[in-house]
């Protein structure tokens, strides 16, 4: 757990805009943070939210695991060297640099082997005109019924 306030701390102090992070059931729902649905029952909508949730989750961490093989400063003894704000400027250099290595085919053997489900492959997000900002939404059980809604 010590870790997951860590990287929640990195985020909420960094002054990083980001529209809304991934979070698992140890977490609690915000507005910022979707977390998938408890107890969903099968072949219903929130059990499909929740499979494209956990698939989504597990490229993201598969990712950050490739990074840090990748950029050895990203591993550490679970504390932060730096202030948040830094800590950020580090993850966005390294970010950026292994889509440089990607793109000159300068892939790591373990992620050659990776298979993404097509969906995923192909997903191209066009974000609405009128998208609407935390102050239109209610709360976040409502932003999460809202996503659950797009994927039907």
């Amino acid at each position: 757990m010590l870790g997951k306030c860590i990287n929640l701390k990195v985020f909420v102090h960094s002054g990083y805009v980001l529209k809304h992070i991934l979070g698992d059931a140890g977490y609690p729902l915000e507005q910022f943070m979707i977390t998938p649905y408890r107890s969903a029952q099968e072949q219903t909508p929130e059990s499909n939210f929740n499979t494209k949730h956990s698939i989504t989750r597990n490229i993201i961490e598969r990712t950050i695991g490739s990074w840090k093989s990748r950029f050895r400063c990203l591993l550490g003894e679970r504390q932060l060297h730096y202030k948040p704000k830094k800590v950020v400027q580090i993850v966005s250099v390294c970010a950026a640099l292994h889509n440089i290595c990607i793109a000159n085919e300068n892939i790591p053997e373990a992620e050659m082997n990776e298979e993404f489900p097509p969906e995923i492959e192909s997903f191209e997000s066009t974000p609405p005109e009128n998208e609407p900002t935390f102050h239109d939404i209610p709360d976040a059980s409502t932003l999460r019924d809202m996503l659950r809604n797009s994927l039907i």
